[in-house]
């Protein structure tokens, strides 16, 4: 008998895997099984790493099952949005909007449906700069600004893009048409 994780025996020093733990499995599960072996003989050697240093950051395979009829989180999925209430008249009698400002009680469970994607605080590691935030947010709550604007130059590609491209991409392909007339020159000859 072996740990399912740490393939760790009854003795703490011995690790067993293959077709004596699993039974009869494909040579490739044999191989992953010991690829398990080899890290769990690597972290058992190196005991200076805590106490659970077997399976700190392994796949427990613990799988749990969730009841989706028993979720209830009140947040912005659920939320339904906040009417602002309407003056009197008919709306298309007049140019004036009609529709009144929304409480503070309403502004508040408006607050509550924020995602708290990370506004105020991105994650250094995890954030790639691409911009994904700023467009799903239809309050533009979110906007990205570089640390060293100097140290780049970006450009958008409605407004600067070509501009930025073109006074490389004109001498680049005066390069290539020249080089190709020079190629073809000499298969004529």
């Amino acid at each position: 008998m072996a740990d399912p994780v740490t393939l760790q025996t009854a003795e703490e020093d011995i690790f067993a895997g293959g077709d004596i733990v699993t039974g009869q499995k494909f040579a490739i599960d044999a191989i992953g099984v010991g690829r398990s072996i080899a890290d769990s003989l690597h972290r058992y050697v190196h005991k200076d790493q805590g106490a659970n240093r077997l399976t700190v950051g392994r796949d427990l395979r613990e799988i749990i099952e969730l009841d989706r009829d028993d979720i209830l989180v009140e947040r912005y999925d659920n939320m339904p949005r906040q009417k602002p209430g309407k003056k009197a008249g008919d709306p298309t009698a007049t140019w004036h909007d009609l529709r009144e400002p929304l409480t503070e009680v309403q502004i508040r469970a408006e607050a509550n449906r924020c995602l708290k994607c990370g506004a105020t605080t991105v994650d250094v590691n995890r954030c790639i700069g691409c911009g994904l935030c700023t467009t799903r947010c239809e309050f533009d709550a979110i906007t990205l600004e570089r640390d060293h604007p100097k140290a780049t130059r970006m450009f958008s590609a409605e407004n600067g893009k070509l501009k930025a491209i073109l006074p490389y991409a004109l001498p680049r392909e005066l390069k290539i048409r020249a080089k190709n007339s020079k190629v073809l020159g000499k298969l004529i000859k």
